[in-house]
């Protein structure tokens, strides 16, 4: 009896052991059961937010284009998700549900903010927007005081498509899309009727980007060394505020339409290096500061310039055309003139002597031409002048003396005229030539 009882004790405390451990397998399961009903229920909580930000979104952006995970449109889906997840009663105002109910357009100028900054710093986003603040206090936009973004202050060097979204920017005024590498310019182009300033250049759009013309309020156009084919279109010229157009460096052909004399209000006009031809329409506007139209097929007489009236033309660069005529005594009036280059052209005639009357002139360039007749000594009065290259053509007589007064020289270049005589001993004081 005695060996019996130490045995049955032995059996109960096993038992009361296993109870208790079933007991504390039971809670921690309760546990991690609650746990996992928490997470499905905070999943499916962030799910159904999810669903319905995008719904709120796809009144801006195509369902397809915000489920689509490669997209900056989806990073900004899930950066309203994470912030509507957190956000804190200081924090409700920037919320997107209140947002979304107050005012549609309000809503969508901060998702195109987001959705800019993800196009061009897709992995570091998150860093520089504050959910907490309007997109206006993030250092990145510059805004007018009732906080509507006209200016966009970062760099777009990581973006590689300018989404549509940008659109959504009604009254933006500055925009630099430069040496992106870009194909297209989006559609949506055309609701920014504020726009001033746009800067295409250095892209590779292959065709004019027709939306341009729905940017009445265009000053600044600039599409140079954008792979731009084809003629130039009329309605480009009724965007009558242009005042810098800039398409050096494509391939322009055909002529340029009358229509360019809408343009009252153009200061640079810049269609250098292209395939353009035949005449120019005239008169050009007086507030020209500077004409390109040098590397084209132009073929008309240069007094149709000359004799414009061009108070304010800085610069002229008319070189490697098929340009005639011959450099006109009206040439006096265009006293603001610093550079004048026409080479490479049939220009014929002689230098007029009150080219004298240009005396802020800097260059004077006509090597391979058909100039004729002695160097007129008023060239002496054009004391600002640095490069006089008037070689390869067929001028006469000498050298006048009154070069040595041109003492900011630093290239001269008479070779291949006609010139008899000897070089004249004041050239020697030209320190800088």
């Amino acid at each position: 009896g005695n060996q019996i009882k130490p045995t049955k004790w032995l059996y109960t405390k096993i038992i009361l052991f296993l109870l208790l451990a079933c007991a504390i397998l039971g809670a921690i399961l309760v546990v991690v059961s609650m746990t996992s009903n928490n997470n499905n229920n905070n999943q499916n909580d962030m799910d159904e937010t999810r669903l319905e930000i995008q719904q709120l979104l796809s009144a801006f952006t195509p369902l397809e284009t915000l489920m689509d995970t490669t997209t900056p449109q989806y990073q900004a889906l899930e950066w309203f998700a994470q912030a509507a997840a957190a956000a804190t009663t200081a924090s409700q105002e920037f919320n997107i549900f209140n947002i979304g109910q107050q005012q549609q357009e309000v809503l969508g100028h901060r998702y195109a903010a987001v959705v800019l900054y993800y196009s061009t710093y897709p992995t570091n986003a998150d860093l520089a927007l504050d959910a907490t603040t309007h997109e206006c206090d993030w250092d990145l936009y510059e805004c007018t005081q009732e906080n509507k973004i006209i200016d966009i202050l970062y760099d777009f060097d990581g973006m590689r498509e300018l989404p549509h979204e940008i659109g959504l920017l009604t009254i933006l005024e500055q925009l630099d899309v430069s040496s992106l590498n870009l194909k297209s310019l989006p559609d949506s182009l055309a609701s920014l009727e504020q726009l001033v300033f746009l800067n295409a250049s250095n892209n590779a759009l292959g065709t004019f980007p027709t939306v341009i013309h729905n940017l009445l309020k265009l000053e600044t156009l600039d599409l140079a060394s954008s792979d731009i084919m084809g003629t130039l279109s009329e309605d480009l010229f009724y965007l009558s505020s242009l005042k810098l157009l800039n398409f050096q460096y494509n391939s322009f052909s055909g002529q340029i339409p009358t229509a360019l004399l809408n343009l009252t209000n153009l200061a640079y006009l810049n269609f250098g290096n292209n395939e353009l031809t035949g005449g120019i329409p005239t008169p050009l506007s007086p507030t020209l500061r500077e004409i390109v139209f040098e590397l084209n097929d132009f073929e008309f007489d240069l007094s149709l310039i000359l004799n414009s009236t061009l108070p304010l033309l800085e610069f002229l660069l008319l070189s490697a055309n098929g340009i005639t005529g011959s450099i006109s005594p009206a040439i006096e009036n265009l006293t603001n003139l610093r550079v004048l280059s026409a080479n490479s052209n049939k220009i014929s005639g002689s230098i007029p002597s009150n080219i004298g009357a240009l005396t802020r002139l800097e260059k004077f360039v006509f090597y391979t031409n058909f100039l004729t007749g002695s160097i007129p000594t008023q060239v002496g009065l054009l004391v600002e002048l640095t490069r006089i290259d008037i070689a390869s053509n067929e001028l006469t007589g000498s050298i006048p003396t009154t070069f040595g007064l041109l003492t900011n020289m630093d290239f001269m270049r008479l070779t291949s005229n006609k010139l008899t005589g000897t070089i004249p001993s004041e050239l020697g004081l030209l320190e800088k030539a």
